[in-house]
């Protein structure tokens, strides 16, 4: 049976925006993480992918493959090494006024400071785009931090990004 989940932080982009979105310092008492998140940028496009980092690293240890779809015709992507996680997706300043993309990110055994870290998620904006897949930081070591980051422009106002941690 699935545990319980538990609140770790949430964050709501203040008036003005931000272009980086940071739990630090996470709790290390617990086995999985779960990010939640309703993004929207103020990038002209109607939708825009993002980054995600982990501990503040920039440097190609991230593996991503991703499938993305605006509908008709899916794609999909192997991308490594890379400096970030990408294809998470953010409505776009273009998208339809007070519309927020939804998605999740799911972290498997963040403490575990002897092996790399595996990821998966979701993610969906309008019109109709959807993303999703799996991920990997090629880096021993606990996650004590997570960035999230435009790739230009900033969050929007009232975008919001929750932590969660489970046992």
């Amino acid at each position: 049976m699935p545990k319980s989940f538990f609140l770790l932080a949430s964050t709501t982009v203040p008036a003005g925006g931000q272009s980086t979105v940071t739990f630090s310092n996470i709790n290390q008492s617990y086995k999985n993480l779960l990010v939640m998140y309703s993004a929207r940028t103020t990038n002209a496009n109607v939708y825009e992918t993002f980054k995600v980092r982990f501990n503040g690293s920039s440097s190609n240890v991230y593996d991503d493959s991703n499938w993305f779809s605006t509908g008709t015709t899916p794609t999909s992507s192997r991308n490594q090494p890379v400096d970030s996680f990408s294809y998470e997706l953010a409505c776009g300043s273009s998208a339809t006024a007070n519309n927020f993309s939804n998605g999740q990110i799911v972290i498997s055994n963040y403490v575990n400071s002897s092996i790399g870290k595996t990821a998966y998620w979701q993610s969906s904006a309008e019109p109709g785009a959807i993303s999703w897949g799996g991920k990997d930081f090629r880096t021993a070591g606990a996650i004590n931090s997570i960035s999230f980051i435009t790739n230009s422009g900033n969050f929007a106002q009232n975008s919001i990004f929750t932590l969660y941690a489970q046992l």
